[in-house]
């Protein structure tokens, strides 16, 4: 089972006031709650992709501590909290990019931190994952879903749990639809 997720910032007191506010008392019980959640639906032997912002000011002790925790194969898209050289050294991900674009059965998935308007293969079948902008609107929201596809896997829009690719298919209306993997847009001026 391949899982997504982003914008845990473990450890960061100012999460806990972010847009509307996280549901915790204090970081502790954040961080707690976020682990618990996540390896309630990760298993050891899944891929997941963390999106950016993983904790906040970690120290290469704090960081390891909790990645021991969590279950899974675990890469990871640098986020803007993110300290790229530390997580790329620190043996704790898989991989460690800024950008990265998979395949996942038939589909091209683009993996960013940001949410991006205009991403590659946005026209023929691929999808865009995204987090940054925690429970807030983004552009991505008012975009036209039959032209491409794009969805916040930011932990504050999905219970504070990562998201697996079969849900976030389902969510975006893609599968089983064979017409999608052979949609063609034209687009006109």
């Amino acid at each position: 089972m391949i899982y997504f997720t982003s914008d845990t910032h473990f450890n960061h007191i100012n999460s806990l006031t972010i847009g509307k506010g996280r549901p915790f008392k204090n970081v502790d019980e954040m961080n707690e709650q976020l682990i618990k959640n996540w390896n309630r639906v990760v298993k050891p032997y899944d891929e997941i992709y963390h999106l950016g912002d993983f904790g906040w000011q970690l120290s290469p002790t704090q960081l390891k501590e909790i990645m021991e925790q969590l279950n899974g194969r675990k890469h990871l898209i640098v986020g803007n909290h993110d300290k790229e050289k530390m997580h790329a050294h620190s043996g704790c991900w898989e991989s460690v990019s800024k950008y990265k674009e998979i395949k996942i059965d038939k589909t091209k998935v683009i993996l960013f931190h940001y949410p991006i308007a205009d991403f590659n293969g946005m026209y023929y079948n691929a999808v865009h994952l995204y987090g940054h902008v925690h429970a807030n609107k983004s552009i991505m929201d008012n975009m036209d879903k039959s032209k491409y596809l794009a969805y916040n896997v930011g932990c504050d829009v999905n219970n504070y749990t990562p998201i697996s690719w079969n849900e976030i298919k389902k969510i975006l209306d893609i599968e089983n639809k064979e017409e999608y993997y052979n949609r063609k847009i034209i687009i006109t001026e």
